[in-house]
């Protein structure tokens, strides 16, 4: 921001909020559609290349052990195995997929659950360390989990979050900052700030 200290400082200073706080505020929006764009395409993606595969190859092998059940019922019974553990790992990438447009642990079990999740998720030792929290809005419970899925991305060592009263605080130890979890942050209201090793970013405390 400008300082204050001359006649002009208040002029000086709207003009400020308006044109650089405003274009900042623009850039930020057309970063985080560019990257909602691309998440879609990566989703899009993964039905198509992997969901829909997994689901023709269970109707090809549903078809096939029919057809053994009269003429090698023991081909069938082991095609229907190995049709088993298909759909099973089918299941593991569906819930997968899932969790990268809305985690179910989030939804169901808020966010000390989810952030461990999230840590576990990106093959993470980092310790998990939540205090004072409950249960927010749907919007600032997934700009949380996200943010922190983003910066998860680089690495941490450690992982805070905590409620003070006054807004939600998540400290992520052992990475730097970067524009997309930034984004996600300001779209609630929030913020984020970097020093050397730590990364933190504070959240409004709407309750929904």
């Amino acid at each position: 921001m400008l300082a204050s200290g001359s006649r002009h400082a208040g002029a000086a200073q709207a003009w400020y909020l308006r044109v650089v706080e405003g274009d900042e505020i623009r850039a930020s929006r057309a970063r985080i559609a560019r990257a909602a764009a691309a998440a879609r395409r990566t989703h899009e993606r993964s039905l198509h290349d992997g969901v829909q595969q997994d689901l023709i190859a269970a109707a090809v092998r549903v078809q096939l052990a029919r057809e053994l059940v009269t003429s090698d019922p023991a081909g069938a019974i082991a095609l229907l195995d190995e049709l088993r553990s298909a759909l099973h790992e089918a299941l593991d990438r569906a819930r997968d997929l899932a969790d990268e447009i809305y985690p179910s642990v989030l939804d169901v079990r808020g966010l000390s659950d989810s952030l461990r999740h999230a840590v576990r998720v990106e093959g993470l030792t980092a310790g998990v360390e939540v205090e004072a929290v409950g249960r927010y809005s749907e919007a600032i419970e997934a700009a949380v989990y996200f943010c922190c899925r983003s910066l998860l991305a680089d690495g941490a060592t450690a992982v805070a979050l905590r409620d003070d009263g006054r807004s939600l605080r998540l400290e992520i130890d052992g990475i730097e900052a970067n524009d997309e979890a930034r984004d996600i942050a300001e779209a609630v209201g929030g913020s984020l700030t970097a020093e050397p090793g730590r990364v933190t970013a504070t959240f409004p405390r709407d309750r929904g």
